[in-house]
């Protein structure tokens, strides 16, 4: 793991510590995701969520279609 140290604008900032305030995580791991998202396949973190809530709710069918 690299350590990067940035200076971020005040309010920058705070609308990331905002944002992990709502997550219950850390700030650096705010940022963390965001760049990872940015630079990832192009899946939005929204549409991932969903997907992962709609095969929670519906383990026992993705179970039997596996099969």
């Amino acid at each position: 793991m690299v350590t990067l140290t940035i200076e971020l604008d005040d309010a920058l900032y705070a609308r990331i510590r905002e944002m992990a305030e709502r997550a219950g995580t850390r700030p650096e791991q705010v940022v963390e995701q965001q760049l990872a998202d940015a630079l990832g396949d192009g899946v939005s973190p929204e549409f991932r969520a969903q997907v992962s809530a709609y095969l929670g709710r519906h383990e026992r069918l993705m179970q039997r279609l596996a099969e």
